[in-house]
């Protein structure tokens, strides 16, 4: 960029000194406005510090190869980066890993709070218990008149009471089992697992935070498989003939 010319702020400078009433008239004015100009100019270019540079925290890697083809790329496990979630949102009880950390597919990564759910069990199997001694009587009961459907000493709403109330003490069990086993199943859900073979490569979470369920932006855990390595690297297409199949 060219330097803007001083000559109509010296005439400025000039106008301004002619206005003071000591000043006006004078022939050495327009020498004076000169002089002082000038020296603004050379004060502004000596007093100039540039700013300084700034040195990049990590230097940019150094090849050791005589020639290279620059491009940018990635480095990505063999696996796809696992982003780890919990179906069922709670508070963290225990961490069971760390960065760095090699797992396999069923081990356990974190566990949730289960007491709600353990109450609950607990409380099914009781349930259970005692349906299934309700059963056991319903069906003694009904196995007294069961030879007995066609025997005048048995009437007919007394064989078909004691039937029902045998199916539906059976119901009742089978009904607890069901719910027994979605609670266990839940449990089981709060203790999260590695999908799959790999390593910890981030650990976001602590115990006693709140794990929320869903996509979150910052995975809970990140993992992927880094026994072997893939580099996807995108270069200039005008560089492409120079690039070698055993590099």
């Amino acid at each position: 960029m060219m330097p803007k010319p001083m000559l109509p702020k010296l005439t400025l400078l000039s106008s301004f000194l002619n206005k003071i009433p000591f000043l006006k008239g004078r022939a050495w004015v327009t020498p004076l406005a000169s002089f002082l100009g000038l020296g603004f100019a050379l004060y502004m270019v000596f007093a100039y510090k540039p700013a300084p540079k700034n040195e990049p925290v990590v230097p940019p890697p150094q090849s050791y190869l005589s020639q290279t083809i620059s491009g940018i790329g990635v480095v990505e496990p063999q696996s796809n980066f696992v982003q780890v979630a919990t179906e069922l949102g709670g508070v963290i009880r225990r961490v069971s890993v760390v960065e760095g950390d090699t797992v396999r597919k069923g081990d356990l990564l974190f566990a949730l709070d289960t007491r709600d759910v353990d109450a609950q069990i607990v409380v099914l199997e009781k349930q259970l218990a005692v349906a299934k001694i309700a059963a056991q009587q319903a069906l003694s009961l009904f196995k007294l008149v069961k030879g007995l459907k066609n025997d005048p000493a048995v009437s007919k709403d007394d064989f078909n009471r004691r039937y029902y109330a045998h199916r539906q003490a059976c119901g009742e069990v089978e009904q607890l089992k069901a719910q027994l086993h979605q609670a266990r199943v839940t449990r089981k859900r709060l203790h999260v697992q590695a999908p799959l073979d790999g390593q910890i490569l981030e650990v976001n979470i602590s115990v006693g935070e709140y794990a929320p369920s869903g996509v979150l932006a910052s995975p809970l855990i990140l993992m992927g498989d880094v026994r072997q390595l893939y580099v996807r690297v995108e270069f200039d297409e005008e560089e492409t003939c120079h690039l070698s199949p055993q590099a």
